[in-house]
């Protein structure tokens, strides 16, 4: 127990820390989360911790203050900079900090090691998760890996008997025990293990199918990193996504920031004695990864959410941190070095991976995949954004995915918001950006190449790609290349297209005018072939049953007129155009429209809402999916579309399909599916503000329940769906 007056005296530190915090919110915004964590270590009686972090801080300062030989800095600034070059999988630092030989290798498939990872994954009762979590593990795009439960002492019957059936499984080794500690517990499944690399998880968690293959292509490449992790989703009461950082010895310090279910070989593991190390600590994974750390190896993280932890009441993670209330401060005493000596963290920083050698460094990984059934189709795209052309490529994919095994690949950082939806069309996903360095990108595509039976390449939009297509057809001469360009606008991505030469096969046009274009610039017209966007038609004619019901959940009376305007809110789209065709006929009282999408101009057009007094008149409703977009279609009475750029938007046919007149500038080949008079308008673009005077004119001609229904019919009899345009797609690829 503490003493009232040490009491007092941590309540006024507390006090003090809190006071800091407000001060440097602003003026210095890094001290803050510092600051902020020793103020948490006092307000929870964590004070043998914070006294630790304390006496650290001292001790560095009291280090920096202290005078050096003369003519010394100088010396040690050069020296702090000069890199210590450590393969991984070979070499580690020495206790006095020099690169040696490992003790021994433990290397799949060539020493010990006779798969290339294991998963270990503790329970102790939620037996409820575990069938999810094993179909996740068994989806791994890496089949040269072994599964091994240990059952920390579960006394609920339900997940007793789940392990019991789970015993019986060929391809699990189920172990069982009284219940221990969380270190303890990983100890005797690596213990078991088979595998070069380890990867950790929880019962509850669920990892991507490619997150194996991916943290192990990252320490492959990178041949100073020892340990890769994600960022993970935490499902619970709220979903959100924890953004793990890359490892760095300082902050180690302060917390943890290395997901439990990183991947680090096995050998290291052993090297360092294990998870445990003879200690009951509330810190136990911090201390394990500085103590990897310590044999030279970097933290790496992969930018995206490839693990899923669900949280359940309680888990053996929720225990740990409890434990943080009732244990000292733990590391000082099991990693000295690391905590006392600033020079030794200094010396972890200088880690580097070796020369890069000249084989492809995916070479393991190609002995751990299994050659799909059938033939590979890589697409290659630069993000998963909300847009037309990803809407577009998704459907196009879900319809190829019955002959084709699919493997996508994205070229670009982005937050590829679209990424669940491609997912359940195309489990294989890699990001390249969050995965590897650039120099190791192309490489990687290779490698896909190889791995996956891949006899045809489709890109979308990715002007990196297309450059690297050159290289890729000398390493495989037999693969078949197509890109599709969704505009004639001569940006990076048309010239890319133009300068990839031959190594292009076909260019797939979605317009006429992009097929103009590319004649134009010289490509001969037996390498063009213009494919028409294509739409399920069946969405918009459900949607159109239920038009009253929407309007009324929108608040727009059926008498009202309803103007709608759909897309990304950027220069390209000219969302402010929209407000100003509002403005121009807001005389009529019943007047209303609706704006749909997101983008950078989000607070442009909510400026010029208000500039013409529009806020009564407009609804930004922000983004919404496509089911609720076909709603919004069936229960507008025009669309408008105010683009300077498109190829043949997916905007206007979904429109079409759910019996909504368009009223458009004529860009792009809106005009081959719009009749004006009959299914809309089109005006030049040089008089786009014209669009007002137009839809008050044919107000009377396009709307109404029997125009809605012609148009709809109309639609259905033509090219522009989505079967005909797989069909379309399916085609080009086969001759190829």
């Amino acid at each position: 127990m503490l003493s009232h007056a040490k009491r007092f005296a941590y309540g006024a530190v507390s006090k003090f820390l809190r006071a800091l915090i407000r001060l440097t919110a602003t003026r210095s915004p890094r001290l803050r989360g510092p600051l902020h964590y020793l103020d948490t270590l006092v307000s929870q009686g964590r004070y043998g911790e914070f006294n630790a972090l304390i006496a650290h801080g001292i001790g560095r300062l009291a280090g920096k203050l202290r005078p050096g030989p003369a003519g010394g800095a100088d010396r040690g600034k050069q020296h702090a900079f000069r890199a210590i070059r450590i393969d991984a999988a070979t070499r580690r630092l020495s206790i006095d900090g020099k690169p040696i030989e490992k003790d021994y290798i433990y290397s799949f498939p060539d020493s010990g090691a006779k798969t290339l990872v294991s998963i270990i994954i503790t329970c102790r009762n939620h037996g409820e998760y575990l069938p999810d979590t094993l179909v996740a593990a068994r989806a791994q795009t890496l089949v040269s890996r072994d599964i091994i439960i240990i059952d920390d002492g579960s006394t609920e019957p339900e997940t007793v008997g789940l392990l019991d059936r789970f015993r019986t499984e060929n391809d699990l080794i189920v172990l069982r025990q009284a219940e221990q500690d969380i270190p303890n517990v990983r100890d005797i499944g690596i213990r078991q293990a088979q595998g070069e690399f380890i990867c950790c998880l929880d019962a509850g968690d669920l990892i991507d199918p490619t997150y194996l293959e991916c943290a192990i292509a990252r320490l492959l490449a990178d041949r100073s990193t020892g340990f890769v992790y994600p960022y993970v989703r935490v499902l619970g009461e709220a979903v959100e996504v924890r953004h793990t950082e890359d490892f760095d010895i300082d902050r180690a310090i302060l917390g943890n920031f290395t997901a439990v279910s990183a991947v680090f070989r096995r050998d290291d593991w052993d090297q360092i004695g294990a998870c445990s190390a003879g200690m009951r600590d509330p810190s136990e994974d911090r201390a394990f990864w500085v103590r990897l750390a310590s044999l030279g190896r970097r933290g790496h993280v992969i930018q995206r959410p490839l693990v899923a932890h669900r949280r359940p009441d309680r888990t053996l993670t929720n225990d740990a941190k409890e434990m943080h209330e009732e244990l000292p401060s733990p590391t000082p005493a099991f990693i000295p070095r690391a905590f006392a000596e600033p020079s030794f963290r200094q010396l972890l920083k200088r880690i580097a991976p070796p020369e890069r050698p000249d084989a492809n460094p995916f070479t393991k990984l190609k002995q751990a995949i299994a050659r799909p059934e059938k033939p590979g189709l890589l697409v290659v795209v630069p993000w998963l954004r909300r847009g037309g052309a990803e809407v577009l490529l998704l459907s196009l994919l879900r319809g190829l995915s019955q002959q084709w095994h699919i493997v996508l690949a994205t070229t670009e950082d982005d937050p590829h918001l679209m990424h669940d939806e491609f997912a359940a069309v195309v489990p294989e996903i890699f990001h390249l950006t969050a995965i590897l360095e650039q120099a190791d990108r192309t490489a990687f595509l290779a490698y896909l190449v190889d791995t996956r039976a891949v006899t045809h390449c489709l890109s979308s939009q990715s002007a990196w790609h297309l450059a690297q297509l050159p290289e890729l057809k000398k390493q495989f001469p037999h693969l078949r290349t197509a890109n599709i360009l969704h505009n004639h606008v001569p940006d990076r991505v048309f010239r890319a297209a133009l300068g990839a030469g031959s190594a292009l096969d076909r260019h797939l046009a979605v317009s006429g005018a992009v097929v103009d274009t590319l004649k134009a610039s010289g490509i001969p017209e037996t390498r063009i072939k213009e494919i028409a966007n294509g739409i399920d038609v069946e969405p918009g004619a459900g949607a159109a049953k239920h038009r009253s019901a929407t309007r009324a959940e929108l608040g727009v009376p059926d008498d009202a007129r309803l103007l709608l305007w759909v897309g990304r809110f950027g220069e390209e789209k000219r969302p402010g155009l929209f407000v100003e065709i509002v403005a121009s006929l807001s005389a009529d009282p019943s007047l209303q429209a609706i704006m749909a999408g997101e983008g950078p101009l989000e607070a442009s057009v909510d400026s010029a809402i208000r500039h013409f007094g529009m806020a009564t008149r407009i609804q930004r409703l922000g983004h919404r999916d496509r089911g609720e977009i076909t709603r919004l279609m069936a229960a507008a009475d025009i669309l408008v579309l105010t683009s300077t750029v498109e190829g043949m938007p997916l905007t206007v046919l979904e429109a079409l399909a759910a019996g909504c007149p368009v009223a458009s500038v004529d860009v792009g080949d809106v005009a081959r599916v719009i009749k004006p008079g009959f299914n809309g308008i089109l005006m030049e673009p040089s008089r786009a503000l014209d669009l007002a005077s137009a839809i008050e004119a044919a107000w009377p001609i396009l709307t109404g329940e029997a125009a809605r229904a012609a148009i709809r019919k109309d639609f259905s009899t033509r090219s522009h769906t989505e079967p005909a345009m797989v069909r379309a797609y399916s085609e080009a690829l086969a001759a190829l």
